[in-house]
């Protein structure tokens, strides 16, 4: 028998036995040691002579090939060990081990009698005999198969997540997109609505058509540009911050909020701190921000049936090199669930609400390295909070 026992020798390559041979005593002669010890189970262990061709194995190999003794027995290890490697890999291997100069261990495909394919790392080393030559190479593989087919798994499961972080990312942004862009596209509809009016008078008024017309253009243009805002923001796209005034970026979010908070009978009053320096950051994303507070402020207001609704709009210095901002309302305080919820993706405690305005808002406040907080404020309404760099 040409294989291993590896359960009842798995120390020691198995040998026939054989009539010792005896010195010039007469005394019997200590064979030389034919194989180096074999201490793991489930290794698979080859022999082969120096020009490379099979002499004995282990069972553990010969289970993972599927081949007989009979069909081991003398073939050339290069077809059975690396048959899918370059013809000279085998060969250049096997002259390393047998020049003296270390092991050489790499990673090649198993062929199973069956078809079916394992991958082996092995160790390829060699053995002297009682004389100090090189006699036998030892190739001593381990099964690596399952570590690879983790490895496909996780890099699949990778991927997926991968695709659905694009899924969640697409899904964000054509939430943000049809949360923020409500309010420019029902202008250039309301303003183009008047110009179409306008145009069936008898005597159209030229300069009312032509400002309405202007004011279109100038939403149009305004709701492109919150795309392309919202696109990289949602993205994680770098963005150059830009210089601009406090001031004038309130300015612009009241012009926008200004028409429905009077429709509503909200009031909007405004305190910039006189000489603030010039902020930091990007200005059509932090209008998108105090568009946002105050939107939600006039909704939830209105939902109260108040008519003298009051929002105060504060900025002044705050910590060393920022501006804060703070948007107070009159309307009755937040209820528990509301605050520890509002800004949860998709909460909201608004009928036909999409409940992502408020996440956005902190969203942009945290890109500007700052945060957006809710506190009762004394008069027992609400007052948000976030801060805005100074450009120096």
């Amino acid at each position: 028998m040409r294989s291993f026992n590896d359960a009842a020798q798995r120390h020691m390559v198995k040998h026939k036995p054989s009539a010792p041979k005896k010195n010039s005593k007469g005394k019997p002669q200590r064979p030389a040691r034919t194989a180096p010890p074999i201490r793991k189970r489930g290794a698979l262990v080859v022999m082969l002579d120096t020009s490379g061709r099979m002499l004995r194995w282990n069972e553990a190999f010969e289970a993972a090939c599927g081949y007989s003794a009979d069909q081991l027995t003398g073939k050339s290890a290069r077809n059975i060990l690396m048959p899918m490697e370059e013809p000279g890999k085998f060969a250049s291997t096997l002259e390393h081990v047998l020049s003296g100069k270390g092991g050489v261990t790499f990673e090649a495909l198993l062929h199973n009698i069956k078809g079916t394919r394992r991958s082996i790392l092995w160790n390829v080393s060699y053995w002297r005999s009682a004389g100090g030559g090189i006699k036998r190479v030892i190739c001593a593989g381990i099964d690596v198969t399952s570590e690879h087919r983790a490895r496909e798994l996780a890099d699949q499961r990778q991927q997926e997540l991968l695709h659905m972080y694009r899924l969640h990312s697409a899904g964000g942004l054509a939430a943000a997109m049809a949360h923020e862009l409500g309010q420019p596209l029902a202008a250039v509809v309301s303003y183009c609505e008047a110009s179409i009016q306008a145009l069936q008078s008898p005597r159209p008024d030229c300069e009312k058509l032509n400002r309405n017309l202007g004011r279109a253009v100038a939403e149009a243009h305004r709701a492109a540009k919150i795309i392309r805002e919202l696109r990289g923001f949602i993205l994680k796209r770098e963005v150059d911050s830009e210089r601009f005034e406090i001031g004038s970026v309130i300015a612009a979010a009241l012009g926008m909020v200004g028409p429905e908070a009077r429709a509503r009978g909200v009031r909007i009053e405004t305190h910039v701190e006189k000489d603030l320096p010039s902020a930091k950051g990007r200005f059509v994303q932090i209008e998108q921000l105090l568009v946002n507070l105050l939107n939600n402020a006039i909704d939830s207001i209105s939902a109260t049936g108040s008519k003298s609704g009051l929002i105060s709009i504060r900025a002044q210095r705050d910590t060393p090199g920022t501006a804060r901002v703070s948007i107070e309302d009159n309307w009755p305080g937040l209820p528990t669930e509301v605050a520890r919820r509002m800004f949860d993706p998709c909460f909201t405690a608004k009928a036909g609400g999409l409940g992502i305005g408020l996440m956005i808002a902190r969203s942009i406040a945290e890109a500007h390295g700052s945060r957006l907080w809710a506190e009762q404020s004394p008069s027992g309404g609400t007052i948000f909070h976030f801060n805005v760099p100074f450009w120096n």
